[in-house]
C-alpha cells in the first residue's frame, strides 16, 4: 500500500518534466520560426531597397540627360531666334544672300593685243547682309548690283587673278563696288563680307 501511494506520488513529477519539456521545444520552435521569418523578410526589404535604389539611380539619369538635351536645344534655338549676346546672337543677326547666277565675263587682250592665257572668267559670289529685313530691298536693286559686279570683272587679267593675292584683292573690291551701289540705290551699304563660292579661269 505504501509503495503505491509512492508511486502514485512520484507521477505528477514525470508528467511536469514532460509538459516543461513540450513547452521548451514549443518555444524553440516558434523562437526558430520566427527567426526565420525575420531573416526571409530582411532579406527580401534588402533586395527591394536596392532594386528601388537602382530604378532610382536609372530614372535619376534618365532625367538629367533630357534635362541636359532640353537644354541644348534650347540653346540652339536661342542662338537661331537672335538671344542676346555671343556668337549665336552674331550669327542670327545677318543673312546670307546668293548673287546667282554666276558671273561670266571674258578676258582682255593684253596690251600688245597679245592673246590672254584663258578666255573667261566665272564667278558664283555670296554676300553677307548685316540685317535680314535687307534682303528683299537688295533683291530689288539685283539688276544694277550685277551691272557693277561684271563691270569690275570684266577689267580684270588673269595675270593678275592667276596669285592667291590677285583674288583677294577682286574679293575687296567686288565688296566695295557692291557696297557703293547698294549706297546709292537704298541709302545704306547692308552688305557686310563678300566670298567666292566658285572661281574658275578657262
Amino acid at each position: 500500500m505504501a509503495e503505491a501511494e509512492k508511486a502514485e506520488g512520484a507521477k505528477p513529477s514525470g508528467n511536469k518534466k514532460v509538459i516543461i519539456i513540450a513547452v521548451v521545444a514549443a518555444l524553440v520552435a516558434v523562437g526558430a520560426a520566427v527567426g526565420v521569418t525575420l531573416m526571409l523578410t530582411g532579406k527580401d526589404k534588402g533586395k527591394a531597397d536596392k532594386e528601388a535604389a537602382a530604378q532610382t539611380e536609372e530614372g535619376g539619369g534618365e532625367a538629367a540627360a533630357e534635362g541636359e538635351g532640353g537644354h541644348g536645344e534650347g540653346d540652339a534655338k536661342e542662338g537661331e531666334d537672335g538671344g542676346e549676346g555671343g556668337e549665336g546672337g552674331e550669327r542670327a543677326k545677318v543673312a546670307y544672300l546668293s548673287l546667282a547666277p554666276a558671273f561670266v565675263v571674258n578676258f582682255q587682250p593684253g596690251p600688245a593685243g597679245e592673246k590672254p592665257k584663258a578666255k573667261f572668267l566665272s564667278v558664283e559670289i555670296d554676300v553677307v547682309v548685316g540685317d535680314p529685313t535687307a534682303v528683299e530691298p537688295i533683291k530689288e536693286h539685283m539688276p544694277a548690283l550685277r551691272n557693277s559686279v561684271i563691270m569690275l570683272l570684266s577689267r580684270q587679267t588673269y595675270d593678275e587673278l592667276i596669285k592667291p593675292e590677285g583674288k583677294e584683292k577682286l574679293r575687296t573690291d567686288v565688296l566695295d563696288e557692291i557696297q557703293k551701289t547698294l549706297k546709292k540705290a537704298m541709302g545704306k551699304k547692308a552688305v557686310k563680307e563678300v566670298f567666292f563660292t566658285s572661281f574658275v579661269m578657262q
